[in-house]
């Protein structure tokens, strides 16, 4: 518990209301532990009631009740290294205050986390060493909450990790793909570390249009196609109709969308001329191109 050298307000002199999110154009919802619907080009937009009581806040904190105070809201991201600020400030004769955070694309990815604090909105001077005088001060402080970036519309699930702490050998990514059948979903059958210790893992890890991201979708249809193959030589179908999000769904749609190819051929060119199966990887994906 952090101690402050300063009087501070207590939770009851404060009404953090629930968080709402949007993403894109769609409908508020209230937000859970996952955002369903992001894609790393969605904007994100979080809103909240914020209710302040400030004859609450003058008695617990000895401040002047119409002193200038704000409410500011941090938007963190680990791994993308990005940290947005937001300000409202509380008009003295109203005492409910809406935050609306806007997050554009491209700015975060795999988790964030929400905070929000009551801070005073000038500097104030004072005799008393126990009362908050400077503008900034946190007089209350929310708990906070983190989000998975990991809804039904993500591109994939992500992680981002020091592969140098974790022991591993110098790479962009490492792909990991341990499922049971074609049924199983992406979410819970793959996953992808990505490498922290270097820098263009940041692009990566925020799916920004260039050469190692295609790269890295060349690598990922290639491991799912491979497994497809893997379970067709077992003897299970493969031309089912697989639910949206699992790993049979998402090869039938590489090998269509990708590679022209319904997913048996695909699966055949794979056996049989792997060089050109690679070849229409590269057509298909052309990471020589800077976009």
């Amino acid at each position: 518990m952090r101690l402050f050298p300063y009087r501070r307000a207590l939770r009851q002199d404060v009404t953090w209301g629930p968080w709402q999110v949007h993403v894109d154009d769609a409908q508020p919802e209230e937000l859970g532990d996952r955002i369903k619907g992001w894609d790393y080009q969605s904007t994100l937009t979080f809103e909240r009631d914020v209710d302040v009581d400030r004859g609450k806040i003058s008695r617990s904190t000895k401040l002047p009740e119409m002193i200038p105070l704000s409410v500011v809201a941090i938007v963190d991201c680990a791994t993308s290294g990005e940290r947005l600020v937001f300000k409202e400030t509380v008009p003295s004769e109203v005492s409910l205050v809406r935050l609306s955070l806007h997050v554009p694309p491209g700015l975060v990815a795999e988790a964030i986390t929400l905070h929000s604090s009551l801070v005073l909105g000038e500097d104030h001077s004072t005799d008393e060493a126990d009362v908050a005088g400077t503008k900034g001060q946190r007089l209350l402080d929310d708990n906070g909450k983190t989000v998975a970036l990991e809804g039904d519309g993500s591109r994939f699930p992500t992680q981002a990790v020091s592969f140098e702490d974790a022991g591993l050998e110098t790479a962009l990514w490492s792909l990991s793909l341990e499922a049971a059948s074609l049924e199983s979903s992406v979410v819970s059958g793959m996953r992808l570390y990505v490498n922290t210790d270097l820098p263009a893992s940041k692009k990566i890890a925020m799916g920004v249009d260039c050469s190692h991201v295609r790269f890295l979708q060349m690598d990922i249809a290639r491991r799912v196609i491979a497994f497809a193959a893997t379970v067709a030589a077992s003897g299970e179908p493969i031309d089912s109709d697989w639910p949206d999000g699992s790993l049979g769904e998402t090869a039938k749609s590489l090998a269509e969308g990708t590679l022209g190819s319904d997913l048996s051929a695909c699966i055949q060119l794979l056996d049989r001329e792997p060089g050109r199966f690679e070849r229409l990887l590269q057509t298909a994906f052309r990471p020589w191109e800077e976009k």
